[in-house]
């Protein structure tokens, strides 16, 4: 059923893609849940699937391009990006001082990292750097610690920061004007990135700037009527880079949890991690035959715990109560964080495939307000390409700590254009400058 799910997603995916709109959310999860599927068939073989689960993935998959293109009858997306509201956007995102707070955001992590690491552990930031050959013993303890404990109050403050820093500073490649500490602010960003990754060797916290900053870049191309730009052979050959990079160090990660210093099980290694890629649908099925009988719906509640539980509206943070493992088969185990789960926790089983309809339409409209009126919208744009795509494993997007990101990230952008439009009237420089 995966090989079959997988070529049928693909053939609609091939029907989708022509047109002009080539990066609209309803693509994107198209493309996303091929993947799932592709990686499913592929790596997958062993594991358990319960086919009422998979049904009601696939009709939800559906769903949410019904959704899309329903909305798509009512107000057509072949409108073109309004240019004008697009140069203030971008010019005033991308200017100096909006460059140089990222950019002091930035250098703020390191002193953030170096208290949430001393508050688990007996290392600085600079011990853990120097560690040596002790460094992925260090990793892996750092990572037990934190799997037992709470998450550092600094931790979050920088998952935070980076979330914000990883949607300003794409934008500023783009932007018709030049534009100060780009580069330097793009080489803190993975420095910080990495590192933060490496102190708590949870993967995560280095794949998801990586994406936010993807994501925020397709969405500043999109408004900015420049998405060939997102298929050139420089973009492309970077972003290969990025993925090829990602997975190197997914491979030691695992490997330092493993215990494997000399990579001479690296077969092992990727063995273990197969799951990461295979075993969310899996982990669904198991969940579902276990436990769905004994839920009570949330009616929302796990859907927006990313926003209620920081502000103890209801238990935990995000979805950062631990999820049991489940057996998937082969002796293997992974979790079910996959958006399908958090709905149905929510609404039940016809409720999910309701909800999906009703998603894929308010994608598509952040899709078309992002075109026609940039501004703040592209950030909303931006953050419906993450929940998209992190609907594989959505506690990587829903963290309450990336939520608010967003959320800042929003009230910036807003008082940023706010601002542009009342002192930079008439002075917008045109988006095809040099």
């Amino acid at each position: 059923m995966n090989s079959l799910t997988a070529a049928s997603l693909f053939v609609l995916l091939m029907i989708f893609f022509r047109g002009a709109h080539k990066f609209s959310p309803m693509r994107l999860w198209l493309f996303t849940w091929l993947i799932a599927f592709t990686a499913n068939a592929m790596l997958g073989w062993d594991y358990i699937f319960n086919d009422e689960i998979m049904l009601l993935v696939v009709a939800s998959v559906f769903m949410f391009v019904l959704g899309g293109f329903s909305f798509g009858i009512r107000a057509s997306t072949r409108q073109s990006p309004d240019l004008n509201r697009a140069s203030v956007l971008l010019i005033s995102v991308s200017g100096r001082w909006a460059n140089f707070l990222v950019l002091l955001s930035l250098v703020t992590c390191f002193p953030l990292l170096d208290h949430g690491l001393r508050s688990f552990s007996s290392l600085s930031l600079l011990d853990f750097v120097g560690s040596g050959d002790r460094l992925f013993s260090i990793m892996k303890q750092n990572q037990a610690t934190l799997y037992e404990s709470a998450f550092p109050v600094s931790f979050k403050l920088v998952t935070m920061l980076l979330v914000i820093a990883s949607f300003f500073v794409p934008i500023s490649f783009i932007s018709p004007q030049r534009v100060p500490y780009r580069k330097r602010n793009l080489l803190l960003l993975v420095t910080v990135s990495l590192l933060f990754s490496a102190v708590s060797n949870v993967r995560s916290m280095l794949l998801v700037p990586l994406l936010v900053g993807w994501f925020s870049f397709m969405a500043s191309c999109v408004v900015a009527g420049n998405t060939r730009l997102l298929t050139s052979p420089r973009v492309i050959a970077l972003g290969l880079i990025a993925a090829s990079s990602f997975i190197a160090w997914v491979v030691i990660a695992q490997s330092a949890r493993l215990e494997d210093a000399n990579f001479e099980r690296v077969g092992r290694t990727l063995n273990h991690i197969r799951p990461w890629f295979a075993g969310y649908i899996p982990a669904l099925s198991v969940w579902y035959e276990s436990s769905f009988t004994d839920i009570d719906l949330t009616i929302g509640s796990s859907l927006l715990r990313g926003i209620l539980g920081p502000l103890g509206l209801v238990s935990g943070e995000g979805f950062d109560e631990r999820i049991g493992a489940y057996d998937i088969g082969n002796g293997q185990v992974s979790n079910a964080m996959t958006i399908f789960r958090v709905l149905i926790l929510d609404f039940g089983l016809v409720g999910t495939v309701i909800a999906c309809y009703l998603w894929g339409w308010s994608a598509e409209f952040t899709y078309y307000k992002a075109l026609t009126r940039a501004g703040s919208w592209v950030v909303a744009l931006a953050a419906q390409y993450c929940a998209v795509f992190f609907s594989l494993n959505y506690w990587f997007f829903a963290y309450g700590a990336r939520v608010f990101g967003f959320l800042m990230a929003l009230i910036f952008v807003t008082i940023l254009v706010k601002w542009a439009r009342k002192t930079a009237a008439g002075k917008v420089y045109p988006l095809n400058s040099p």
